[in-house]
């Protein structure tokens, strides 16, 4: 009914004089549109229709007290299209009109619906206008504060929406990768003796690019996390030797194809730390990376050792690569930033992975630092806090550990011994390449392999012939991993077969998920073909232990 703009003062005032002068002051002394009305059902009418921001009511009004418009305002409306308006006036500033001293009044019940003020009558005008403008400065600040608090609730929304994106993204290009990065290892493995030499560069080129894609794409995942402030920290115990091992198996190839030497250097009485596992390895995986990338001829070496009067773990690498310039070193920690243009043009990357350790390091209370020497090498270093509490608790040797649940590598005689007690596997994963991708690696390994496109037909798998593993895909339609996992867990007859999680998904929260439904393991894909089998040898000798 009204076209009245939004943030405006209502004045209601049975008196036609009365009600022109307080719209004429007003107007004079507010940018805002001043609305009049005559009496109480059409002041609730205009409540319906716009926002006011300001109220003023005549105490005594002919159809209703301002008492009951001021109750009918806040609370027990009949009217439905008023009860819409609850919320949208429920801070609005009441002030009173009325020819009596409401002293007595103002502390009685009825007047603890939103009443703030009241003017006796006849006003004055400038004391009248004084106080309004008192009024209309703590209403504007009010609505800058909502203003603000909206902008702060899109911006986290804007945030959450691009943080979905971007995982949701991840999964999507890691499925493929998973194919990719999978197929080109088999067929290097099959055919490496059997076809020229230039096509065995060439299928190592595409598998090298294929990982590097996959680098390229944890890192805007992490800096999309770090950015929305969205990073957990995870501690557990880690034997730092047994990951520096699984960080040397990732970087074989790349150090093998530029023909660099890798030396270790590991101190043999190292403690075992509590930190993130994940992200530790994603400090050191990305220093290593580093290394490589900007080595042409030569060698990369870890060195790693106690250091007791920190409480702490030196972890050293150290390459003899390009080096870096002396003022380009305080840079060299933030974002999209290389240490050398000349070399971002020779070597490709997004420039985040060394801002992303320098966060994770921050998180994980680690001391990262870097020397070098413009053409003899670079050596970064880590200082790694045997506490990441720090709660000075007794940690256990490295020989004492507990295996963690979810290990990378395992023996030739732990992957025999599981095929031959675990004979059979189930595979369920609704992509056609990535299920037939498993199954052929499975099948080279020993096992006897069902396979299923989705959550119902692995159950009627099941059902028919139960698996004495099962290697399952989380995000399917329908009935995805998790809610799978759940089901089997639940169910007696396939609560002890062991399920372990195979998913693009490469989320901390997702593992822990995972896990927590009961799963006895999570692999991230893409996986490499000779560690996909160990690793569940692994995981299931852990779950049987």
């Amino acid at each position: 009914m009204s076209n009245h703009r939004a943030d405006s003062i209502l004045v209601v005032d049975d008196d036609p004089q009365g009600l022109l002068l307080l719209q004429t002051l007003l107007e004079t002394q507010s940018k805002m549109p001043v609305i009049p009305a005559s009496s109480g059902r059409e002041a609730l009418a205009h409540l319906a229709e716009d926002v006011i921001v300001l109220l003023i009511i005549k105490v005594e009004l002919p159809d209703m007290s301002g008492i009951e418009l001021a109750r009918q305002l806040r609370t027990g409306r009949p009217e439905p299209r008023l009860r819409q308006t609850e919320q949208r006036h429920h801070e609005t500033p009441i002030l009173f009109l009325t020819p009596n001293d409401l002293t007595e009044e103002l502390n009685l019940p009825e007047f603890s619906h939103g009443v703030v003020d009241y003017f006796l009558t006849p006003i004055h005008p400038t004391l009248f206008l004084n106080r309004i403008n008192a009024y209309l400065q703590l209403v504007e600040r009010q609505g800058l504060e909502i203003e603000l608090q909206r902008l702060q609730e899109q911006l986290q929304e804007a945030r959450q929406h691009k943080s979905n994106f971007i995982l949701n993204m991840s999964h999507e290009l890691r499925t493929p990768l998973n194919a990719m990065i999978g197929y080109t290892s088999l067929t290097l493995k099959a055919l490496r003796h059997k076809i020229a030499p230039e096509f065995i560069e060439n299928l190592g080129k595409a598998e090298r690019s294929a990982r590097h894609l996959l680098q390229l794409i944890n890192d805007i995942l992490d800096f999309s996390k770090i950015e929305a402030g969205k990073v957990e920290i995870f501690p557990e115990e880690i034997d730092v030797a047994d990951m520096l091992e699984e960080v040397a198996v990732t970087a074989e190839e790349f150090l093998i194809h530029k023909h660099l030497k890798f030396h270790k250097e590991i101190a043999a009485d190292l403690p075992v730390i509590e930190s993130d596992y994940t992200k530790l390895k994603q400090i050191i995986d990305n220093l290593m990376n580093n290394a490589i990338k900007f080595t042409s001829t030569g060698s990369v070496t870890v060195r790693v050792q106690t250091m007791p009067e920190k409480a702490a773990v030196r972890l050293e690498i150290e390459d003899t690569g390009e080096g870096i310039a002396a003022e380009k070193i305080d840079s060299i920690f933030e974002l999209f930033k290389q240490g050398d243009s000349s070399l971002k043009k020779k070597f490709a990357g997004t420039g985040l992975g060394l801002a992303i350790s320098k966060s994770f390091c921050d998180m994980l209370h680690i001391e990262i630092g870097v020397k070098s020497v413009p053409g003899q090498g670079t050596a970064f270093w880590l200082h790694i806090p045997i506490y990441i509490s720090g709660d000075q608790k007794q940690m256990p040797t490295a020989a004492e550990i507990t295996p963690r649940k979810v290990l990378q590598k395992g023996s030739n005689r732990e992957i025999e011994e599981t095929v031959r007690v675990f004979k059979s596997i189930l595979i369920i994963d609704d992509d056609a390449m990535n299920l037939n991708l498993h199954e052929t690696i499975f099948e080279a390994a020993g096992y006897t392999v069902y396979t299923a496109k989705s959550g119902t037909e692995g159950f009627a798998m099941i059902r028919q012939t139960p698996p004495d593993v099962i290697l399952l895909d989380l995000a399917m339609p329908g009935m995805d991993g998790f809610e799978m996992t759940q089901q089997l867990k639940q169910d007696p007859q396939t609560a002890k077969i062991p399920v372990i999680a195979c998913s693009a998904f490469a989320s901390r929260e997702s593992q822990q998920k995972a896990i927590d439904l009961g799963c006895a393991g999570y692999i991230t894909k893409p996986i490499n073909p000779e560690r996909l089998v160990a690793q569940v040898a692994k995981i299931i000798s852990t779950a049987r232990a």
